[in-house]
């Protein structure tokens, strides 16, 4: 991770592989170019920045770093292409509920009913605590949903079902509390 405030560039910059690079580039985020032996704050040579829109920018990369490569790169520059990404286009990894809640609600609707099931079943904790002399309000929510499913109610994987979730797990730890 790379603090760069010079010129046009005023922001966290991180360096990434070739495989991430493609993967930011078909995504449409701007990513950066540079030889091997070159720093990223360099004052003789800035950073090349493409965008699969851009108008300098031929559409396939494999072929755009072939022509980067060809012209930039050397035995002095370096002999091959390191790639650099702003820290704040990087999108973060899920991993728990307050990684969720943290997100926008088009961020949610990108995620799958198995990955949503996936953190609530890693985040409870209500074998801890019965209700009832019964354990695990997560699961028994999740198989009500399921349930109700298959019954006609439609549910949307994303942001739909992860409400609906959550209201069913309240409404089964404050009905039987």
């Amino acid at each position: 991770m790379i603090n760069f405030y010079s010129g046009r560039y005023k922001a966290v910059i991180q360096q990434i592989t070739k495989r991430t690079a493609k993967k930011y580039f078909e995504a449409g985020k701007n990513i950066f170019l540079m030889a091997s032996n070159m720093r990223f704050d360099n004052m003789w040579i800035t950073p090349y920045e493409v965008k699969k829109d851009s108008m300098q920018c031929t559409e396939n990369f494999d072929l755009m770093c072939n022509e980067f490569e060809y012209y930039n790169c050397d035995s002095e520059r370096g002999s091959y292409i390191h790639f650099f990404i702003r820290e704040n286009d990087i999108k973060k990894p899920v991993r728990t509920l307050k990684d969720l809640e943290g997100l926008k609600d088009s961020e949610i609707n990108e995620l799958s009913k198995k990955q949503i099931n996936a953190l609530f079943r890693k985040e409870d904790d209500s074998n801890l605590w019965p209700i009832c002399g019964r354990f695990n309000a997560t699961e028994r929510a999740i198989r009500k949903l399921r349930r109700l499913e298959k019954e006609g109610l439609e549910v949307n994987s994303g942001l739909e079902y992860y409400l609906s979730l959550k209201d069913l797990i309240s409404e089964i730890v404050n009905k039987e509390a």
